[in-house]
């Protein structure tokens, strides 16, 4: 096992990334769509049998220093608070599922339904990727087009094609740039049969904010822990070198 420092510092390095999580999350608290981030620590008793492993070969080869749990985030997929704006360009999603995007060569899946209209008539979020539809890129003549809840995109009083809406397994997303955009392998998308979609409406960051608040408090005093830890460790190696140097002099 490592030593007194050891966990101290990786408490606190645990701690620092948590408390990154928390404050990202409270930093999109109004992004339409945003999905908040929880951080997973590596169980103790997984990073114990682990470190008992290494501890014969860490020995034999002269190496003391343990490695610290993993600790990753993911994506809290519950829904957000759906909100309706009345306005033409806005989409929302009842039920599970993700709207799909092209952005140049790269397919991307979003929550958010906050669209812009291009000049060359695609229907585009703030960062330029185009809404799909199931044959492609979303093209209308105008803002007054219509979307039933199944998808279908109404035109000009005529169907132009059906949202491209799919359903991904949480452990196959990788989060992207401001939480509200994911990529994913191919083989880890399904349609989303049931979902609905609801025009005119948006919907909410799932971060409740005093949530957030106590989380970022209670990740502060474990923080604290660690650095007490630490000094308790730093005081205790002065004593005993003082103690080391009085008894040989």
């Amino acid at each position: 096992m490592g030593t007194v420092l050891d966990i101290a510092a990786v408490t606190m390095a645990t701690e620092m990334r948590r408390l990154e999580a928390s404050a990202h999350n409270i930093a999109n608290v109004s992004t339409a769509g945003f999905k908040r981030q929880v951080g997973v620590a590596e169980p103790f008793a997984t990073a114990l049998q682990a470190e008992s492993r290494a501890t014969a070969v860490d020995a034999a080869f002269g190496a003391t220093s343990p490695s610290a749990p993993a600790f990753v985030t993911r994506a809290d997929l519950s829904p957000g608070r759906l909100s309706q704006t009345q306005n033409p360009l806005h989409l929302a999603l009842s039920g599970p599922g993700f709207f799909v995007l092209r952005q140049g060569e790269q397919t991307l899946y979003t929550r958010s339904g906050a669209f812009e209209l291009a000049a060359d008539g695609r229907v585009v979020n703030a960062q330029g990727a185009v809404l799909q539809i199931s044959g492609g890129d979303l093209i209308v003549g105008s803002v007054d087009f219509r979307v039933a809840a199944d998808g279908t995109v109404i035109d000009e009083q005529r169907p132009i094609g059906r949202l491209a809406l799919v359903d991904i397994d949480a452990a196959a997303l990788a989060q992207r740039a401001a939480g509200s955009t994911f990529a994913a392998a191919s083989d880890a998308v399904a349609p989303a049969d049931s979902t609905v979609v609801k025009h005119g409406f948006l919907e909410m960051a799932n971060v409740d904010l005093g949530h957030e608040m106590v989380q970022m408090m209670e990740t502060m005093r474990r923080f604290e822990l660690g650095q007490k830890l630490a000094q308790a460790h730093g005081d205790m190696m002065e004593r005993s070198i003082r103690r080391l140097g009085d008894l040989q002099s």
